[in-house]
């Protein structure tokens, strides 16, 4: 058995279907009134806990032999933030699994992590990967590079007619990566040698600056009007959004950064040994604008929900035997 956290998050959903396609049992870590309903089709399994709740961890984590850690917090709420959240969280969640015995964690961080970029996220993960190392778990540190999603988003909202604005540098040097590719790495870990007890960087396979990777994503898109905000306009803009509190700031600050700095790796050799093609960025951004986004349809939590008594349901791992757990989340429309 296999839990993933962050199953709702983009990464953890694309973690989850490919786990599933290879016929594996997956337990999801889902908060009560999260977008769980999307990943239905799947037939994986659903815990109702939270990364703040540490009796939930242990609950959760009881039978599984491995778990894969893609949880993170993208805009901050006063009580889930990173230090809470994605730190002590993290903690929870590594003592759990110790205590549960269980073979092997993968962490999905940030290559910030690994730099120690001032922004409260990156400290957060950097803490977090110590914690794990010290662990004594058996373990597999992924750090992700700026994702081609990024850009892929800010076409999609030109194509809205929406503020199409990024924070960064537009002459910086990034290589952008396809979730895609972080999910194909993310399952590999779970029982490759080569990634064991190691932390490494995941980066895509195309140095652009972050101007020729946003006016590129805008013609995959076909659409114009996306720009991005350096200097003092991106300073003012992260000094206003702290007006509305500090979850947008740190948002903003972590973005900034990402498309500022440039991440000195190279994954086509590690990616060549592990049999895992990295993405071209053009169809990063295809796939990233095709992929559908069902968490923005206003009735799909009402056709897709689980069923009332599903949701309300405490099945126990290791107590309620696995032929008796439901299938697939059974449909409010039968």
């Amino acid at each position: 058995m296999i839990l993933v956290t962050g199953a709702t998050g983009r990464l953890g959903a694309r973690i989850v279907r490919l786990l599933r396609q290879a016929r594996l049992e997956v337990r999801c870590l889902v908060r009560p009134g999260s977008q769980y309903f999307w990943l239905n089709d799947t037939g994986a399994a659903y815990f109702f806990g939270d990364l703040r709740d540490p009796a939930s961890l242990q609950r959760a984590v009881a039978g599984c032999t491995h778990v894969i850690h893609a949880a993170q917090v993208q805009v901050e709420t006063h009580d889930n933030h990173h230090t809470v959240t994605t730190l002590e969280g993290a903690r929870a969640l590594f003592e759990a699994a110790s205590e549960a015995g269980v073979r092997h964690l993968v962490m999905v961080s940030c290559a910030g992590a690994e730099a120690g970029w001032p922004a409260a996220a990156f400290d957060c993960l950097g803490q977090a990967e110590a914690a794990l190392t010290a662990s004594g778990l058996s373990h597999s540190i992924l750090r992700c590079g700026v994702f081609a999603g990024t850009f892929a988003d800010a076409a999609r909202r030109a194509q809205a007619g929406q503020a199409a604005v990024l924070l960064g540098n537009p002459t910086a040097t990034v290589r952008p990566l396809a979730r895609q590719d972080a999910s194909l790495f993310a399952v590999a870990a779970l029982d490759h040698p080569e990634l064991r007890g190691r932390a490494v960087t995941l980066v895509g396979p195309e140095a652009l600056t972050v101007q020729e990777a946003l006016d590129r994503a805008c013609a995959v898109a076909g659409v114009s009007g996306a720009r991005v905000l350096s200097g003092p306009a991106a300073k003012l803009a992260i000094r206003a959004a702290g007006l509305a509190g500090r979850r947008w700031r740190n948002a903003l600050t972590r973005q900034s950064l990402m498309l500022s700095r440039p991440v000195e790796a190279d994954t086509a050799a590690l990616a060549q040994r592990l049999g895992l093609p990295l993405t071209g960025f053009d169809d990063a951004v295809r796939s990233s604008l095709d992929t559908a986004r069902p968490w923005e349809d206003p009735e799909a939590r009402h056709t897709q929900v689980v069923h009332r008594q599903f949701q309300a349901t405490v099945y126990e791992p290791g107590v309620t035997p696995w032929s008796e757990l439901p299938e697939g989340p059974r449909r409010l429309d039968g």
